[in-house]
């Protein structure tokens, strides 16, 4: 035998040692099986949409955005632009894709929410073409028909701010989007975006 064949037979036995000393012996079979299948059928459940992913088809469609921004103390700077929501995913996320304006130059963002099954709360993201950053937030659960989530986005001082944002479906044919940050200490309104069809 040569040293080529020597060293795949090596591999060989040492696969088949590893095999045997994983597999399960003779009366725990049936337990091993009962917990994987149990498993599975937690992995299943948790993977699956339900009534929490499909509160949230009121909102697909096409809408127009009436965006106010509060860059400083003051009235707000408005702009509009149009959102398109859908259900992707198998109907566990709404995608939305906006596009606008935003201090007079074109703007385009993208937004998923979903629900995490396995943790019981809502989750959203957005990110944009005016930053690099990721602004998450979770929570909820929905409750009047509302959303209510938290989490950090960068300030205008390029630091990490907390906030919180809310979405409201108030009716079929509109929805309302706000977030406020914590400015010294003080709940202070960022932005507020009326979506009607």
């Amino acid at each position: 035998m040569n040293t080529k064949h020597a060293r795949i037979a090596l591999a060989t036995l040492a696969c088949c040692a590893a095999l045997v000393a994983a597999a399960p012996a003779g009366a725990d079979d049936a337990a091993d099986k009962a917990k994987n299948d149990a498993m599975m059928a937690e992995m299943m459940k948790n993977a699956a949409p339900g009534p929490d992913h499909k509160a949230l088809e009121p909102m697909v469609g096409t809408w127009k955005a009436t965006v106010k921004s509060w860059w400083a103390p003051g009235e707000p700077q408005v702009t509009e632009g149009t959102m398109v929501n859908s259900m992707v995913m198998g109907g566990r996320v709404l995608e939305g894709r906006f596009s606008g304006t935003m201090m007079g130059q074109p703007f385009k963002g993208l937004s998923m929410m979903g629900y995490d099954n396995a943790k019981k709360q809502y989750w959203s993201t957005w990110v944009d073409d005016m930053s690099t950053a990721l602004v998450l937030h979770t929570g909820g659960p929905m409750k009047d028909k509302s959303i209510v989530l938290t989490g950090m986005a960068e300030g205008m001082d390029g630091k990490p701010m907390e906030c919180t944002s809310t979405t409201k479906i108030i009716d079929a044919n509109t929805h309302v989007y706000s977030m406020t940050g914590k400015i010294q200490g003080k709940d202070t309104p960022l932005m507020e975006i009326t979506y009607k069809r």
